[in-house]
């Protein structure tokens, strides 16, 4: 099954065209209301997950880079093309940054945020979400195997340190809040 590489591409931006109508839908800001940056470093709450890029946007690309090999298992019983697997893991990030933007989801895992502000990511924070997962499976499809699995590894290290999350930390409380856990992240 050959896909042409530019009919993913359009794929790919009708999905982000729906992601960032879905948000606005939503109510989301496009960007902070204190004003727009390119990256967020701190952990102030007004800003977090409103800015163009933040520590989260490193989280995403480890999420990329998990989803790459997770795809590559799956291609193995398949043998669809990689760039429908692309595709797809974009399709499932737009998914999920709707979904973690629903007010349903703000207020069940609300309590996961140590500070009562948040209150959903911006639109442009959103969409640099999806954009870093598609980063993440790139890294993972171009670099050698063990270089990808080193840059996750370095990601998951580096944002543990500064923020106390990281991908491994966000799918456990995802799946099963511990309240230990959540304690010990803020």
């Amino acid at each position: 099954m050959a896909i042409k590489l530019h009919y993913i591409a359009l794929v790919v931006v009708f999905l982000m065209v729906i992601q960032g109508f879905g948000l606005y839908m939503l109510n989301r800001n496009f960007t902070c209301p204190c004003g727009i940056a390119l990256w967020n470093g701190t952990s102030h709450p007004i800003e977090d997950s409103q800015q163009i890029f933040d520590w989260y946007s490193l989280v995403h690309v480890s999420y990329g880079i998990v989803a790459y090999f997770l795809a590559r298992l799956v291609h193995k019983k398949v043998r669809w093309p990689m760039v429908l697997f692309f595709a797809l893991i974009i399709l499932v990030s737009v998914g999920w940054e709707l979904y973690e933007n629903t007010d349903y989801f703000i207020t069940t895992y609300g309590h996961e945020v140590p500070e009562a502000t948040y209150y959903g990511d911006s639109i442009v924070n959103s969409l640099s979400d999806t954009f870093t997962v598609a980063v993440g499976f790139t890294l993972a499809l171009l670099f050698p195997w063990w270089l990808a699995v080193a840059i996750a590894l370095a990601i998951e290290i580096l944002v543990h340190w500064k923020i106390n999350d990281g991908v491994i930390i966000s799918t456990m409380l995802f799946f099963r809040p511990i309240a230990s856990l959540i304690d010990w992240r803020n």
